[in-house]
């Protein structure tokens, strides 16, 4: 029998690591929701303790967000599961999302749960997609919990593709800026070279010095250059990856003014949506939490989520347990609070959500705003320093006439 190695979340938030041997993918869930643990991934592993089987890429925001709000107007006019699933096989065209949706046909035409299926495929749906399916499926309110999935979906995506076109425009005002300086370095400062050489000067000025050593650099022994910057964002990125290197990346994103400032709501948002959704599912707060700590995106937040729901389940309040989490703002505390005393806690998230998403769009403004002037005055002090380059042996050459 193969061995499946795994990690999942208990009930209160914890990471939970091991081994599983059993006979096929079905009874390795089966065992793992036996013991009411949260599948996040799994791999089968050979006797060698070689990976047979990796941990998937979730499928793209877009497609998850067409295939629930599709499928809820389905089974909303009566059509059954299987029928709305196959629907929605045929008519779609991304050739990943085809193959997920043709195994999720054939588990449940076997008789399998919605749920089940999409948990034979780890890392291809998000957390909170399964388990809200997984709670309509015991309610018998599927569709609205579909519906609610695509709502959440939907949010995300609007919220995502709101942060990609703010920075677009910086974006493209950086690769110019940089286009422009290499182009400079590599085209216009050779024939100055040229003019320098043949001048005779016996010592050039330090700026000059510099910038024909970075135009040799770019133009000679560009493959050093070029490999010299993919290793380092091979590092980098190595660095992101490992658990220090993100808990410190993502607390220093926390610290930095411009970025703090747009997070601050960012992270609001995200919470408050999402743990509204799977409350109003009927989903224990404790579980909502430990779904919630994978959505905010951030591994510092993650955390003191997870001591947040440590504090409830030893039996303290979420209006005093929430008080934990730093990038929170008071009024996020002071609406949960209200919400607990008058047992309206999902509509007061739902409310916060609204109020710090238009934070969010002004704070995205303001960055914009004042990234622009930086990256012109740094632009402008990048050309001054050529153009000085260039001048002060020229001078020299002057002087010397």
């Amino acid at each position: 029998m193969p061995d499946y190695k795994y990690a999942a979340k208990s009930a209160e938030g914890k990471v939970v690591k091991g081994i599983i041997t059993a006979t096929d993918q079905d009874r390795f869930i089966s065992e793992v929701k036996a013991r009411n643990l949260y599948l996040i991934k799994f791999y089968e592993v050979s006797k060698q303790g070689s990976i047979v089987l990796g941990q998937n890429k979730q499928l793209p925001l877009k497609d998850l967000a067409v295939f629930c709000r599709q499928t809820y107007s389905l089974l909303k006019v009566g059509v059954s599961l299987v029928k709305a699933i196959d629907l929605m096989y045929q008519q779609t065209t991304n050739k990943v999302m085809k193959s997920s949706i043709q195994k999720i046909y054939e588990s449940v035409q076997k008789g399998s749960l919605l749920s089940e299926g999409l948990r034979k495929q780890p890392g291809k749906f998000p957390g909170i997609m399964i388990s809200l399916i997984e709670s309509g499926e015991a309610s018998g309110t599927l569709a609205e919990s579909v519906e609610k999935i695509a709502t959440q979906f939907e949010n995300d995506l609007r919220l995502k593709r709101k942060i990609t076109s703010a920075m677009a425009y910086p974006a493209v005002i950086a690769v110019l800026g940089v286009g422009v300086v290499i182009l400079m370095v590599s085209v216009v400062l050779p024939q100055f070279i040229t003019m320098f050489q043949q001048a005779g000067i016996d010592k050039l000025p330090l700026p000059t010095a510099i910038l024909i050593g970075l135009s040799d650099l770019v133009t000679k022994k560009w493959y050093f250059l070029l490999f010299g910057i993919l290793l380092l964002i091979i590092i980098i990125r190595m660095y992101i990856k490992s658990p220090g290197g993100r808990m410190f990346w993502d607390g220093l994103k926390l610290k930095i003014p411009l970025a703090k400032n747009v997070l601050m709501p960012l992270t609001t948002v995200r919470f408050c949506r999402t743990f509204s959704t799977l409350l109003s599912s009927g989903m224990p707060m404790l579980q909502a939490l430990s779904i919630v700590m994978n959505v905010v995106n951030n591994k510092v937040v993650s955390e003191q989520l997870s001591e947040t729901s440590e504090d409830i389940r030893k039996g303290m309040s979420l209006t005093n347990s929430i008080r934990r989490v730093s990038v929170f703002p008071p009024m996020l505390q002071s609406m949960i609070s209200i919400g607990e005393e008058s047992g309206s806690l999902e509509s007061m998230l739902d409310n916060t959500s609204d109020y710090y998403n238009d934070v969010l769009e002004n704070s995205i403004s303001k960055m914009i705003a004042l990234i622009e002037p930086i990256m012109i005055v740094i632009m402008a002090g990048v050309v001054g320093f050529i153009i000085l380059a260039i001048m002060l042996p020229m001078l020299q050459i002057y002087q010397s006439i």
